[in-house]
């Protein structure tokens, strides 16, 4: 918010945007209650956002993993 208030040449400072915040945060109290919910009951989901490289494909271990999931057609 104080980068935005920078960008808009509005002064805010930092007490007057945790008032605001604090003000909002009860209304979303139950939503992120009913959120937590949802994911403790949901399936787990493993998703690999690393940027590693594959140095060789060649490898036939790696070749085997990438074609198993569908990484490589």
């Amino acid at each position: 918010m104080e980068r935005l208030g920078t960008d808009l040449r509005i002064p805010l400072p930092a007490s007057t945007q945790w008032d605001v915040v604090s003000a909002a945060l009860k209304d979303f109290e139950p939503i992120c209650a009913l959120l937590i919910e949802a994911a403790a009951a949901g399936r787990v989901v493993y998703i690999d956002d690393t940027t590693a490289r594959v140095l060789d494909l060649n490898d036939e271990r790696t070749r085997q993993r990438c074609t198993e999931r569908k990484y490589l057609r």
